[in-house]
């Protein structure tokens, strides 16, 4: 035979169930006998204990591989959705005042392109939208660039709510003539 097994790993040792003959057969109390080839599929599959444990540190470049990689996943995760929107074009429309009419363009910036999709179908009730609220205005409370950053602000609103979402981010005047 050859050398014996190092003590420390032999089964055995660890296990009060087991007696160990000079043969290095285990003997199980009642009698059966196991011969000893290495470490028990049982004990392989058990969790670490504490000094086992503190031997398997993950390796620094490792880890900080690993770290580096979460948080480019998590500072990236909204990009797509933070990414410039497309732009639609409400184009030279019309509409009468309470007391004037104008003349105005406007850009509308979109959160994606689905949503410009859903822009283009809603169009017609979109413009409709934006007459309606333009016809409850007199011709003072547009002709300031206070009250036309108000009604900006008011038609991007009416934007949003035709399109029974927040998908407009953003609505710029292209053109605005009072007449």
């Amino acid at each position: 035979m050859g050398a014996p097994p190092n003590m420390s790993e032999h089964p055995c040792t660890a296990d009060s169930s087991f007696s160990c003959a000079a043969t290095f057969r285990c003997r199980v109390a009642h009698g059966r006998s196991a011969t000893v080839r290495g470490p028990s599929v049982a004990r392989a599959l058990l969790p670490m204990r504490g000094a086992e444990m503190a031997q398997r540190k993950v390796p620094p470049l490792i880890a900080a591989s690993v770290v580096t990689l979460v948080l480019t996943i998590v500072g990236f995760w909204g990009y797509v959705a933070t990414a410039p929107g497309t732009v639609a074009h409400i184009t030279r429309m019309q509409a009468k005042l309470n007391d004037a009419s104008c003349v105005f363009s406007a850009d509308v910036v979109l959160r994606n392109r689905a949503d410009e999709w859903e822009f283009e179908r809603k169009q017609v009730q979109v413009r409709a939208a934006i007459v309606d609220l333009l016809r409850t205005k007199s011709r003072y409370m547009v002709s300031s660039a206070v009250a036309r950053e108000a009604l900006r602000r008011q038609m991007l609103r009416e934007v949003n709510r035709v399109m029974a979402e927040p998908a407009a981010r953003e609505l710029q005047f292209t053109e605005f003539v009072l007449s």
